[in-house]
């Protein structure tokens, strides 16, 4: 939507010195209006009707708006400097013929300045565009959830992990977020909100953290996968440890059904402690055991995925351990029968062997 100018003195499209602009992708600036009369030209923001669609959690609401009204008493609301409101046009004119404008951030600054009878405030018009295949209102919601980013730098009051995944839900409810409602495994929608907590600035433990609360507002409880933090993770090992106190507690990750590097190195590091807690004689022959690893729980868990990822990687790794065991036997009883062992050489990375190598092209031994 093409916005309108309403006169050439009201709003300027050079940025001041210092001024501090908002960016985000999707978004472009119209222009700066310092003094907008936004109690006439801000459609709604006054009135107690008004929904601010990216907070679900309001605890701090009035704390926030006090500070803002401090601020503003004292002379020291300084939204150049922090950033400012940010509002887009609505399509529609008021009766002298200014464009009306919907508030996209800045709510707390607002209702501050109109709880201090300020009439005149700073806003930056923006506009938003397809890109990236995904809608001007995609990335309307996004900035409007990212401009809640944690700050110190300025006063504010910070999106909470509720505010995001509220943010989020509203989203795929109005359509904003598209994906497709044919696929059965919502694994599309998944992959879409996934797509949306990164935009989103969220970590990858944060995206894990979120999805299931999103899932389940979204009524679809049986396509949760809940994922661990390290922490939670070490937590679960520890209290199971805990309450089976007769088993050895080992722990495991996988991937996906075809990676095979944890499982590999799992094995070997599992065969060393096992040989290393045991005795042999000269000959190789065990002559005592800890009886404890007779008695060993293995605790697995899968990455990344949605259900039918978990349970398919479940399926194909049940037997990881007597697979790999009889691959080790194999490989040991075909290893007796070879007269030689694999010969270690050393790539030419010490002074002088490059040219050993290239007059003689013989590799240094271990």
């Amino acid at each position: 939507m093409s916005q309108p100018f309403y006169n050439n003195n009201e709003m300027r499209n050079e940025a001041e010195l210092n001024e501090r602009l908002p960016k985000s992708k999707g978004m472009n600036i119209v222009g700066i209006i310092d003094k907008l009369d936004f109690k006439k030209y801000v459609v709604g923001v006054t009135q107690e009707t008004y929904k601010n669609d990216v907070r679900f959690d309001t605890d701090n609401t009035p704390q926030t708006v006090a500070k803002f009204q401090k601020l503003i008493k004292e002379g020291d609301y300084l939204p150049k400097t922090w950033g400012g409101p940010t509002i887009t046009w609505t399509g529609k004119f008021h009766e002298d013929g200014h464009p009306l404008y919907e508030l996209v951030t800045g709510w707390h600054r607002t209702t501050a300045l109109d709880n201090e009878d300020v009439t005149f405030g700073y806003f930056v018009v923006v506009e938003f565009e397809t890109y990236k295949g995904k809608s001007a209102n995609y990335w309307k919601g996004i900035w409007k959830s990212n401009e809640n980013e944690e700050n110190t730098t300025y006063v504010q009051n910070p999106r909470k992990d509720k505010d995001i995944v509220g943010k989020v839900v509203s989203m795929l409810n109005d359509g904003t977020i598209e994906y497709d409602k044919s696929d059965a495994s919502l694994s599309d929608m998944v992959v879409k909100v996934q797509e949306t907590l990164e935009e989103m600035n969220q970590t990858p433990s944060k995206v894990k953290e979120h999805l299931p609360g999103i899932l389940k507002k979204m009524g679809a409880d049986t396509h949760i996968v809940y994922q661990y933090s390290q922490k939670d993770w070490n937590f679960f090992k520890s209290n199971y440890a805990n309450n089976n106190p007769n088993k050895v507690v080992k722990s495991i990750n996988f991937e996906t059904v075809a990676e095979k590097d944890y499982e590999f190195r799992w094995m070997m590091q599992y065969a060393h402690e096992l040989v290393q807690s045991s005795e042999f004689d000269k000959n190789g022959n065990v002559v005592d055991y800890n009886t404890d690893y007779e008695s060993v729980t293995v605790l697995a868990k899968v990455g990344n995925g949605n259900v039918n990822k978990v349970k398919e990687t479940r399926t194909a790794k049940k037997d990881f351990f007597t697979n790999n065991l009889d691959v080790m036997r194999k490989f040991v009883k075909l290893m007796d029968m070879m007269q030689n062992t694999p010969n270690v050489k050393y790539a030419p990375q010490l002074v002088g062997e490059k040219k050993v190598y290239n007059d003689t092209k013989e590799l240094p031994l271990g």
